[in-house]
Formats: structure tokens, C-alpha cells, sequence
């Protein structure tokens, strides 16, 4: 989030963005990421530098490119009714 914009991501969807522009559009309800690509790589790789300098760690079994972690595992001995 800077000033004027504020850029949403989703761990494992690579894919979902998006960005609001914080003074024509307080209330966050049109999202302008396909429209700015630019903006949205700028604020992208803000983000990115920020987290470096932070000292950042995606959660075990995520990652920057998007990746997911695997689905959990089905406990042994449970059947569906």
C-alpha cells in the first residue's frame, strides 16, 4: 500500500490482482489492475523490495511465483456417512 494505491495479492493465485486507487476510489470498489499494468508492476516489485528488506519468508510450501501449498492429506479411517 503507498499513498494513493494499494495492491492486493493471493498466495497460490498468481493470477488474482488487484489494485485500488486510494483518492478517486476510497471505498476500494473498482479494481484497476487490468487497466495499469504498469502501476501494478511498479507497486509489484515495490512490494518485493520491501519484503527482502523486511527479511520476508513465504509460509512452508508457498512461494513468490504463486505456487500452492499441496492440498492437506485425508485422515486414514474416516468414511463419509
Amino acid at each position: 500500500r503507498t499513498t494513493t494505491h494499494k495492491l492486493v495479492t493471493y498466495p497460490g493465485k498468481n493470477d488474482w490482482i488487484e489494485m485500488f486507487d486510494l483518492q478517486r476510489d476510497p471505498y476500494e470498489t473498482n479494481n484497476h489492475a487490468a487497466g495499469n499494468p504498469e502501476l501494478v508492476t511498479k507497486l509489484r516489485t515495490q512490494l518485493d523490495q520491501l519484503g527482502e528488506a523486511a527479511g520476508f519468508r513465504w509460509p512452508s510450501g508457498y512461494s513468490a511465483s504463486g505456487d500452492a501449498p499441496p492440498p492437506a492429506a485425508k485422515k486414514a479411517g474416516k468414511k463419509k456417512k
